[in-house]
């Protein structure tokens, strides 16, 4: 392979018929690092995440663990159109971020602030929690709304059906990683008081 400036021009004429116009923008951070030859060090929201989470276990291990080590690895942004891909993605999300919720503290909470309900859910028994404890409603939801969607998406997209459905709604929602990184840093902080 060789620099297409150093090819004679009746070559470059050739190749250059092969061109194609761009089919979309190119994004800030693929600038900067393919045409500038720079690092990107710009916020990224699924590092972020990912950091959040290993920092949540290492601080509060008996609130939030990671099952499989192999999810940190798996977990990327979907890079095409594919709805396999997305109910992967989706997956693995889910998988990392909700089930590494340890209902068994929830439940060691909740029953000390006489607010434990049986047929709760991990989601749903920790914004009881967060209600008991009197954190704003507003704050509830930026907490709360992250992790609901996601496992909504997850139960939704167990067929091939319904995931071709949700797509077009989940990939508006690629704001999803910085949302649950901010949820956990709130979760930490309003429940930092322990029991």
């Amino acid at each position: 392979m060789t620099y297409l400036g150093q090819l004679p021009h009746s070559e470059q004429l050739y190749w250059k018929s092969y061109n194609e116009k761009p089919k979309g923008n190119i994004s800030k951070k693929a600038y900067t690092t393919d045409f500038m030859g720079m690092w990107d060090l710009s916020y990224e929201p699924l590092s972020a995440l990912k950091k959040a989470l290993q920092e949540l276990e290492q601080t509060r291990a008996e609130l939030w663990s990671c099952a499989n080590r192999k999810l940190y690895q798996q977990l990327n942004y979907p890079v095409t159109d594919s709805v396999k891909e997305w109910v992967d993605e989706i997956h693995t999300l889910d998988k990392l971020v909700v089930e590494g919720l340890k209902k068994s503290f929830l439940k060691e909470i909740a029953t000390s602030m006489n607010c434990y309900d049986s047929k709760l859910g991990t989601i749903k028994l920790l914004k009881k929690i967060l209600e008991a404890k009197g954190i704003d409603g507003h704050e509830i939801n930026e907490i709360i709304s992250p992790l609901e969607e996601i496992h909504f998406l997850r139960t939704k997209s167990d067929t091939p059906r319904k995931a071709g459905g949700l797509m077009s709604r989940t990939a508006s929602k690629a704001v999803i990683p910085n949302s649950l990184d901010a949820a956990l840093k709130r979760v930490f902080v309003n429940l930092k008081s322990g029991r």
